[in-house]
């Protein structure tokens, strides 16, 4: 694809019809368990991060690859919210050496250019990402 109809990308529909998948797929749901879900919103964020990645695939075992991923902070959100927080961008990362299990998988791009672009679009599928992976923390409760 070129970077003009990248710049086009965005919304989770749009990505689907790019890559010829189904967006029904990718639906989550509370009658679904929590970590059900979570797996769910990380798919949708690694298919998110295919098309910008082009023919190239990040490799964690290629420790001279650069992977880079946003890097946000987690901040409150106002009353009426369904959500308590939400995410405003911090700037780009990359990890090219190791990955930081405490932080789980992570959608790598593997051009820092990307980065901005895909989480301004889908902050929204970032923060269900968070907010699936937080519940099922408390699913055993």
């Amino acid at each position: 694809m070129t970077e003009k109809q990248l710049l086009k990308i965005k919304t989770f529909s749009d990505v689907c019809k790019a890559q010829g998948k189904d967006v029904n797929d990718y639906k989550t749901s509370k009658r679904k368990k929590a970590w059900l879900n979570a797996a769910i919103c990380l798919r949708k964020l690694k298919l998110i991060c295919q098309p910008f990645n082009g023919k190239g695939k990040p490799n964690i075992a290629d420790t001279e690859q650069r992977k880079y991923y946003p890097w946000a902070w987690i901040k409150e959100q106002g009353p009426g919210n369904s959500r308590p927080f939400g995410f405003r961008l911090a700037y780009c990362d990359y990890d090219y050496d190791h990955s930081h299990s405490y932080l789980g998988a992570r959608p790598y791009l593997l051009d820092s250019k990307w980065v901005q672009h895909v989480f301004e679009n889908f902050r929204e599928e970032f923060e269900e990402w968070l907010y699936w992976e937080n519940m099922t923390f408390q699913e055993g409760e």
